[in-house]
């Protein structure tokens, strides 16, 4: 007889450099998924209407520039050569004022001794120099780290506290024993301790920032199992607990080096179908209460964003799972600049001034796009800026049309305070343009995007 437990959201399909299960390679690694550096700031990506009191909005739902939740644009040509010109596009913001407590939950397992665990530290502190900037006295940040147990670094601190914050970050270590790094990893107690600080807050939102490279080696006893069911097809016996309510204990339970846990870890639950009484053991790993502990966070409203730095099969499973949606689960390698750009995707679902912004760029009448066949794209800072035919600073290039005018569609994400968002392409200008005379490097230039009211606003580029 084959006995199956399945958990209501598995899907084992763990894969390398994505976002929200989409699989990225080092060079499409920020096409798909990242937005992960900068749109890192959307903690609640639906902002219920009722936080934010109704904004003063103009005829296309604008907020008048430099007020909370307006933005900014500018568009700038520069002669580079005969005949072409260097476009350069920036959306700037101002941050809606919004309370928002976060808590960085960072592993200080084994696994990450030297070089992964400088680069975490590297990105964690670039993300509370995106979230706590000048201006803004309404977000705090908290750190918990974890191993074979779970300590919080750092309590609530803003702005004003900033550097003791940084300080603290840089204070997380891997512990050594004999020249080696030692320590399992104990995720559900960091989770736990994230919930415990967070639920003495009373911040609008609240957010953990979960940060793992492995699978559990350890997790809390489960001492019963509440609403567990089960079905039986053919001779197989197929459990699930997907509904089930499960009581911890106060004992660790997990060898430290293990995902799957030992027989005297587990309890007995029962559950009957057909009139006959099934038995099964449970949990069978590490795993399972971890997802359950973010899974008591998420219910009382808490947003958990989940990093899988190289984390393998199980650890990308239970990561994923303990992330509020898909959009909110990023799986990256130990690169700092990788590393620092989904930390700043989940800062701009955070805080931000405007969400979903979208951007259309005609060339104009009498100016060509310089590109490829096909055109190709980066993120700024990436290898592959160097050589591409636009460069944007976040976001990705939905399309660009082959047809006349060529144009461009810019998927860029949040617009976040601090980290204006950015565009830079060449034009050349046609040969049958007359001499002496002043064509437009671009037709009219639009950004739609979701304002602080939730509503869709539009607003124009000026016209170089």
């Amino acid at each position: 007889m084959v006995i199956k437990k399945t958990d209501k959201n598995e899907e084992n399909d763990s894969k390398i450099l994505k976002k929200g299960g989409k699989t990225m390679n080092n060079t499409k690694l920020f096409k798909k998924v990242i937005c992960l550096v900068i749109s890192l700031m959307m903690l609640i990506p639906n902002m219920p209407s009722n936080l934010v009191s109704a904004v003063e909005t103009d005829p296309n739902g604008n907020i008048a520039w430099p007020n909370p939740g307006s933005i900014n644009l500018r568009k700038e040509a520069t002669k580079t050569g005969d005949g072409r010109w260097k476009i350069n596009l920036t959306v700037e913001g101002k941050n809606l004022n919004m309370t928002s407590d976060v808590v960085l939950v960072i592993d200080r397992s084994g696994s990450m001794g030297g070089t992964k665990m400088n680069n975490t530290k590297a990105a964690a502190k670039a993300f509370v120099n995106n979230l706590l900037i000048p201006g803004n006295s309404s977000t705090r940040i908290a750190i918990v780290s974890f191993n074979d147990s779970a300590a919080t670094v750092s309590d609530f601190k803003g702005i004003a506290s900033k550097d003791e914050l940084l300080t603290a970050i840089d204070g997380i270590k891997v512990d050594t024993y004999g020249g080696y790094y030692t320590g399992g990893t104990y995720m559900q107690a960091g989770i736990k301790q994230a919930h415990t600080l967070l639920g003495s807050s009373a911040a609008v939102k609240k957010s953990i920032v979960l940060l793992g490279d492995g699978e559990p080696t350890y997790s809390t006893k489960v001492t019963n199992v509440t609403g567990a069911t089960v079905t039986k097809t053919g001779s197989d016996v197929i459990w699930d607990f997907s509904n089930a309510v499960l009581t911890f204990g106060t004992s660790r339970v997990g060898n430290g080096n293990d995902y799957t846990l030992g027989k005297s870890s587990k309890i007995d639950v029962s559950a009957v179908y057909g009139g006959v009484t099934y038995t099964a053991k449970y949990p069978d790993n590490n795993g399972q209460p971890t997802i359950y502990q973010a899974k008591l966070a998420k219910n009382e409203g808490f947003h958990i964003y989940s990093i899988a730095l190289s984390a393998g099969t199980n650890g990308e499973f239970v990561l994923k799972n303990s992330a509020s949606s898909l959009d909110d689960y990023y799986v990256v390698s130990s690169d700092t600049s990788v590393l620092t750009r989904a930390f700043a995707s989940i800062a701009g679902s955070i805080s931000y001034a405007a969400r979903d912004s979208v951007i259309i760029d005609p060339m104009g009448p009498m100016f060509d796009l310089v590109k490829k066949n096909p055109y190709t794209w980066a993120l700024e800072g990436t290898p592959e800026a160097s050589t591409a035919d636009i460069v944007i600073s976040q976001g990705s290039i939905s399309n660009v049309t082959s047809t006349q005018p060529n144009t461009i569609s810019w998927n860029a994400g949040n617009i976040v305070e601090g980290t204006p968002a950015t565009m830079t392409y060449y034009v050349d200008i046609k040969p049958e343009a007359l001499p002496d005379i002043q064509y437009p490097t671009n037709d009219v230039t639009s950004i739609s995007y979701t304002n602080a009211n939730g509503v869709t606003a539009n607003k124009l580029f000026n016209i170089p």
